[in-house]
């Protein structure tokens, strides 16, 4: 063979053809680890849910952080799912503050919302005492605030609270919409106070007349707060006139919630 043949046959475009099979050879390499590394995460993820273990908040965070959770979808929702339906908020009193702060978040991020987990606080375990000091620290939206909320489990729900408005306050900042988030605070703060309202009259035995229930079951129906924070990343299609429109109860807004609060009651008999 001619010194010209050879040279045709191992340069390709300039390039000697045993580096295009070597990069080859690499990224198939390179798949192959991914696939491994995945896998071993899979794993860990199916171990750290089957004993509960809170090493597993911190591995689905750091899934997410890292930007590959697309890749964990199933498991990631089926290990949150599992702790929503079989966490109790009393059971674990020496979970540290950071924890319980990612629990929620956690949840919140996978779709479990905030009004779901609140009215289960206010109904079945703050004492009015505890509630009340929630209800003020909602109010006042201070995260100095915290250290005067008496268990553990009032905290983190606070922390979680303050630490997701946070993060939408970041996200909306970056769009220039930062004048969102308030009217989503607030709309949360009616329904905090919808709920001590709802919690306080039932720890009183208070009978209610039709009007006074009508008020505060509305607002704790949630639509009201549903639509706002909704409102919040829909960016320029949604006007600081249509915030004040929601929270200035509307007819319309009204009458959704009328029918929502109907829905609730009819579902929750027996």
């Amino acid at each position: 063979m001619r010194h010209t043949d050879f040279h045709r046959l191992t340069v390709v475009n300039g390039t000697p053809w045993f580096w295009g099979v070597t990069w080859q050879v690499i990224n198939e390499c390179k798949k192959q680890q991914i696939e491994e590394l995945k896998e071993e995460a899979r794993e860990e993820l199916k171990k750290a849910s089957a004993v509960k273990s809170p090493e597993l908040l911190k591995l689905i965070d750091s899934i997410r952080l890292l930007g590959v959770a697309y890749h964990f979808g199933r498991e990631i929702e089926e290990a949150l799912k599992d702790m929503f339906e079989t966490y109790s908020l009393l059971v674990d009193d020496n979970e540290d503050l950071t924890t319980s702060s990612l629990r929620f978040r956690l949840l919140i991020k996978e779709g479990y919302d905030f009004p779901s987990v609140a009215d289960y606080i206010y109904d079945a375990y703050g004492t009015i005492e505890e509630l009340l000091l929630l209800t003020e620290a909602v109010e006042r939206w201070d995260a100095s605030f915290i250290d005067q909320l008496p268990t553990d489990y009032l905290k983190w729900f606070y922390q979680a609270l303050l630490n997701v408005y946070e993060e939408m306050e970041e996200e909306m900042a970056k769009e220039g919409k930062s004048f969102h988030v308030p009217y989503s605070k607030e709309a949360m703060k009616r329904q905090i106070q919808a709920y001590f309202a709802e919690a306080k009259w039932l720890s009183q035995g208070y009978a209610l007349t039709f009007e006074e229930y009508l008020n505060k079951a509305l607002v704790s129906s949630g639509h009201t707060l549903l639509i706002a924070t909704s409102f919040v990343g829909m960016g320029d299609v949604v006007t600081e006139e249509a915030f004040q429109w929601v929270l200035g109860l509307d007819k319309m807004i009204r009458a959704l919630e009328l029918v929502g609060r109907a829905m609730n009651e009819i579902y929750s008999c027996p």
